[in-house]
């Protein structure tokens, strides 16, 4: 019982590693590439997100995805 309880932390901590191993470096660059690349699609999405108050929510609401999750929260 104890091997296959070392065998599996030792699986899993191999999986994390290999995981975080395929993100990319931080570095100032990356991060305004990817801020540059979340800011145009937010803004080329932005009126499709916009839901009016309906049903039981008072308040106009952002929807997430566009027209994916069209009035669901």
């Amino acid at each position: 019982m104890k091997q296959l309880r070392a065998l599996s932390l030792i699986i899993v901590i191999l999986y994390a590693i290999s995981t975080m191993a395929q993100l990319p470096e931080r570095t100032p660059w990356n991060v305004g590439k990817y801020k540059k690349i979340c800011r145009e699609h937010i803004y080329k999405e932005m009126k499709g997100m916009y839901r009016d108050a309906d049903g039981t929510l008072k308040y106009p609401f952002l929807a997430h995805g566009n027209n994916q999750y069209l009035d669901l929260l």
